[in-house]
């Protein structure tokens, strides 16, 4: 059935359509599992000196619903700072985050713990519980009551970790209280994240908590009368079901309360008063809330302000901010929360199944709002008025652009996932890229399509008759939507295919006008198209999805210029290409537009970025030039980049080269596949320059699943070099040059690296052919990190030379490190045999941090740093060569300042010689200095993803 006749029937029968999809959702929202959860205690008490929370705690699980409920999922959260093996250590660590790892005792607090299972048939049992997650093997029939009693002893963690406990003016209580997952709830790895996208029961609360001393006391619980007591006595109730119970306790802290109509709002916070405008921040979020949805703020509210917010959540009334230093950051911050709280508490979305429909659209709203209130709001705040940012014409890119910038910098490496998926399973940095750019994007995208109007009404409706699903938001809009709406939850939402419409050209004839365009990506969504006249819009259209290229007929006018998604809506990978002008030449080439560096993605322009180099080398001293590139900080379908230099050494022109074809497949093996030619001319030796061509093809595997710390690439390429011969002539001695002038090898390498903050391991696999040999080799290099900001270092290398009819031993294993025939490191003097630059070295061959002027056609080495005192150490090497009877040894002192970029190597001792003894040893000290920018750019994105 082809679209049209799809859309006819849609029309036709579009009320009964729309009716069905109305009985489902409220008939998803009745039948869900309905279980009841209510905490009660008569004696906690919390001693405000020593940090010590006691007491006995009940919690009463009713199950109200008309299935059999077992098997119940118990999460005590102090417990999770306990041990190193918890689910919030392992995924501080995967953040990058060593902290709670290497914290003293005292910070992570303590916890004694005694839980008592009464069952409904008044029988008990203890129930021993040692870790963070327990699962109960109980079973619920429906009416029946299941009580836990717990008695607790727990002195507060340091709140630096994941913002629970204690910080320099608060203590903080946040799922501080056993807490009973939600039943058929598969994505338990989430809760005890720092991320806390928790799915609890909502409960009720009847607490009474003492203090040691008074403070000042904000709860999103009710405070209820108590009579005067010797010591400061809380009654904490709450009829209504709440997701947490949250306290917060401020000694030295401030009360400031705000009366707004209805609205009464209590800021709490320690230090100078907030960036919060008493009277005005209040009403425009309450108005641009119930204007979108609908949604009525409490009667009382409580914004507390703290640092270092880490995982906490916001509940019910009491809404928890990052302390901010600008009120519309305030503000922004503000709505999202308030949306956040609404998702989870009215809309009664799960956020670890559907995390984009609770902080993605916190994140949607906040942009909103900004747009609306701010739109003069840059990406880059204040800097965006400076003259650095209009000089790099990044001054005009306003807030919102940082969803669509976050999306892109992931979609175009092969990296995007799909908003369908769960919490638990987005990288780190798609939990921003995705969860909340591209979701921002998907909502917008939903907004444009159905219209101002039906989204307001949608919205509404779905606030009446939501089961917190994305089938339900849909089924809202599609309520009031006359055509096909479900198209968003299918391959859009499901999958990472791509949205890529191309204009083409546009022609006017006598009656007609048309638009040709052309489908680039993989999705055959709807899609606008908007004339324009001049500056002035005429008419938007929707036009259905289609695969290939077509060309379809738009509203007759005399347009100046015709757009596809003038509203900016869609997630598109490219919207260069959206533009067509209906005069002049290259109608679809937006103009040239040369800028300093690098810049975001402007589809308004044709971006050519240049940048002055100064850049050194022995033989051709300074080398000053610029490098000309289309590449910005997204990569491209195909890059290019020109880098010509002037040889103040040789008065010569050198400088390099490359042109890159990226591919970015959404299934199969390889999120990322380059092609690519790569070029260069230097010197090498004095008056001696060498030309080198690479083409190159890079595989980038496709991780088993995204939050895996494991990164695989295959590396396939040719090296063809030719070098300038040494003669020798009257006026000028010219180096002996070692080795063949030109040579041509295949260097097939595979690399894998494991970016654990504990553990990185780095290793490869690499095979290299020429005419005269064959060439193995395989390194490992794997770190232990024994301290917060020292790593156990141990390198191992093999190597061996299969085939070999060149007696020459340039291209054999060195034991001091690689000759580096095929010009992959940055030497300084890579042909000196004395001074400073003969003393720079990489960790390549058998890794010595000592010259020995070893080669060898088989060698084994093994290399060990041992850190003693900050960057300072010990290291020893190791090493056989089968051409040798001994075995080679050194070690010595280092000096690690950033570890494979720049150290610095002092020997003490080797089997050749005893360095400290000689008298010119300054010369033995060798130094690693990497300014490659590829490596640096890697190390800085592991952990993220």
């Amino acid at each position: 059935m082809n679209k049209d006749s799809k859309n006819i029937i849609w029309q036709a029968g579009g009320s009964i359509i729309r009716l069905f999809l109305f009985v489902i959702a409220l008939f998803s929202f009745d039948a869900k599992a309905q279980i009841s959860v209510h905490y009660s205690s008569t004696n906690l008490s919390l001693n405000t000196a020593t940090k010590e929370l006691s007491g006995t705690v009940s919690v009463a699980l009713t199950n109200q619903g008309d299935s059999v409920y077992s098997n119940i999922k118990l999460l005590y959260w102090p417990l999770a700072y306990q041990q190193m093996g918890t689910k919030l250590a392992a995924e501080l660590l995967e953040n990058q985050n060593a902290r709670l790892r290497f914290s003293k005792a005292e910070d992570c607090g303590k916890t004694q713990l005694s839980v008592k299972i009464i069952r409904p048939d008044q029988t008990s049992q203890p129930l021993n519980i040692t870790e963070e997650l327990t699962v109960i093997q109980e079973t619920l029939k429906p009416g029946q009551t299941l009580n836990l009693r717990f008695e607790l002893v727990a002195i507060l963690p340091n709140a630096v970790f994941n913002g629970y406990g204690v910080s320099t003016s608060t203590l903080r209580l946040s799922h501080w209280l056993p807490r009973i997952s939600a039943a058929n709830n598969t994505q338990n790895d989430a809760f005890n994240s720092s991320n806390r996208e928790a799915w609890f029961y909502p409960a009720t609360y009847d607490l009474q908590l003492s203090l040691s001393e008074g403070v000042n006391i904000c709860t999103n619980l009710k405070l209820v009368p108590t009579p005067k007591s010797a010591k400061p006595f809380y009654h904490l109730r709450s009829t209504q079901p709440q997701t947490d119970a949250l306290i917060f306790l401020f000694a030295n802290g401030t009360r400031f309360p705000i009366q707004n109509d209805s609205t009464t709002v209590l800021l709490f916070f320690s230090g100078d008063f907030p960036a919060f405008n008493t009277n005005s921040t209040v009403s425009k979020t309450k108005a641009f809330l119930k204007r979108e949805l609908g949604m009525n703020l409490p009667d009382s509210l409580k914004i507390v302000f703290v640092e270092n917010k880490g995982g906490l959540q916001s509940a019910g009334n009491c809404i928890v901010l990052e302390k901010n230093s600008t009120q519309e950051n305030v503000e922004g911050d503000l709505v999202a929360e308030l949306v956040e709280v609404y998702a989870r508490d009215q809309l009664h979305v799960n956020p670890v199944a559907h995390p984009f429909l609770v902080e993605g659209l916190g994140n949607y709203y906040k942009h909103l709002y900004f747009n609306v209130h701010y739109p003069n709001k840059m990406l880059l705040g204040p800097l965006a008025n400076t003259f650095a940012a209009r000089f790099l014409d990044v001054d005009h890119y306003p807030i919102s652009y940082q969803n669509r910038m976050l999306y892109l910098y992931m979609v175009r490496q092969g990296l995007d996932q799909p908003l369908s998926d769960a919490a638990p399973n987005y990288s780190r940095f798609n939990r921003e890229a995705v969860i909340r750019g591209k979701s921002a994007l998907w909502f917008s995208y939903l907004r444009s399509y159905v219209g101002e109007k039906n989204w307001l009404r949608g919205m509404r409706r779905w606030a009446q008759t939501s089961d917190g699903s994305p089938e339900s938001l849909i089924a809202a809009m599609q309520y009031y939507h006359n055509q096909d709406v479900g198209w968003f939850l299918g391959d859009l939402y499901a999958t990472s295919k791509k949205v890529d419409y191309a204009l083409k050209k546009t022609d006017r004839c006598t009656s007609v006008y048309t638009a040709t365009i052309k489908n680039k990506g993989n999705l055959d969504v709807p899609f606008s198209t908007t004339g324009y006249q001049g500056q002035k819009t005429v008419l938007t259209e929707w036009h259905e999805g289609f695969t290939g290229k077509k060309t379809i007929q738009i509203h007759y006018e005399d347009y100046s210029e015709v757009k596809i998604d003038a509203a900016n809506a869609m997630p598109e990978t490219r919207q260069r290409n959206n533009t067509a002008r209906t005069k002049g030449i290259f109608k679809t080439l937006p103009p040239p537009a040369l800028q300093f560096y690098t810049s975001f993605e402007n589809p308004k322009t044709s971006q050519l970025f240049w940048l002055p180099s100064v850049k050194y080398n022995a033989y051709d001293q300074l080398l000053i030039g610029a490098q000309f590139t289309n590449a910005n900080l997204f990569k491209k379908s195909f890059e290019w980049k020109l880098a010509p230099d002037f040889s103040t050494g040789t008065g010569t022109i050198t400088g390099m080269g490359s042109l890159r074809f990226n591919l970015t497949p959404y299934n199969g093996p390889f999120h990322l596949i380059s092609f690519g030619l790569y070029g260069k001319y230097y010197h090498y030796a004095p008056e001696l320059g060498y030309m080198r061509l690479s083409p190159t093809v890079n595989f980038h595997f496709r991780k088993a699943e995204p939050r895996s710390e494991w990164i695989n690439t295959l590396r396939m390429r040719a090296i063809l070099v030719n070098r300038e011969s040494s003669t020798a002539t009257d006026a000028v001695q010219l180096p002996i040059v070692e080795g063949p002038l030109n040579y041509r090898i295949l260097d097939l390498r595979y690399h894998v690296e494991k970016g654990a903050l504990l553990n990185p391991f780095i290793g490869f696999a690499d095979v290299q052919v020429a005419d005269d040999f064959v060439k193995l080799s395989l390194e490992v290099k794997q770190r232990w990190r024994v301290s917060k900001n020292h790593l156990f270092t141990v390198r191992a290398f093999a190597g061996t030379i299969l085939h070999n009819n060149t007696p020459d031993p340039y291209f054999q294993f060195g034991l001091s490190g690689t000759r580096d025939y095929l010009f992959d490191y940055y030497f300084i003097g890579r042909s000196d045999q004395s001074g400073v630059w003969s003393q720079q070295m990489f960790f390549s061959d058998g890794g010595f941090r000592t010259q020995t002027n070893t080669f060898t056609t088989s060698l084994l080495a093994a290399n060990l740093n041992l850190p003693l005192y900050r960057f300072i150490g010990l290291f020893g090497d190791v090493g056989y060569s089968f051409n040798n009877t001994s075995p080679f040894w050194d070690y010595g002192v280092y000096l690690e300042f950033i570890p494979d970029f720049i150290e610095i190597h002092f020997p003490i001792a080797g089997s050749q010689k005893v360095f400290v003894q000689q008298n010119d040893y300054i010369k033995n000290v060798r130094f690693v200095l990497n300014l490659e920018l590829d490596a640096i750019v890697n190390r800085i994105r592991r952990g993220w993803y």
